[in-house]
């Protein structure tokens, strides 16, 4: 009995053993932000938006607030599932780390207090 036992359990953490721990799939290329453009291709109709390129750039808007609106371009890394945007000019404090969110569709991103989520869009890039 005990050496039935100690095979079933020798066997499952064989198995257990041999799976691969789940990786987070990087950040697919496009345009995540609050919601479609509808064909507009105006900087100023675009609340929040994101653009991930394939060639590791990005484009960052985001114009919520009226007095420290911006546009940011600059480069992206993927480092183990999460973005990190680099090599961009910015005197303001912006949302540099981005992950992909549990549903594969959004993104989300937290700076000091400020959390942010953005969902996968028709791109708005009047670029």
């Amino acid at each position: 009995m005990n050496t039935k036992l100690f095979s079933a359990l020798t066997v499952s953490a064989l198995f257990l053993s041999a799976t691969t721990p789940q990786k987070r799939n990087p950040i697919p290329a496009g345009t995540y932000g609050v919601c479609d453009c509808n064909g507009v291709k105006s900087i100023n109709n675009i609340s929040v938006q994101i653009t991930f390129h394939e060639n590791n750039t990005f484009h960052y808007i985001n114009n919520t607030v009226s007095n420290r609106k911006l546009d940011i371009k600059g480069s992206w890394e993927n480092h183990g599932g999460r973005i990190k945007l680099t090599g961009y000019e910015s005197d303001k404090s912006i949302h540099d780390t981005w992950v992909l969110d549990k549903n594969g569709v959004c993104i989300k991103s937290r700076n000091k207090l400020y959390f942010m989520r953005l969902c996968k869009v028709n791109g708005c890039d009047p670029n």
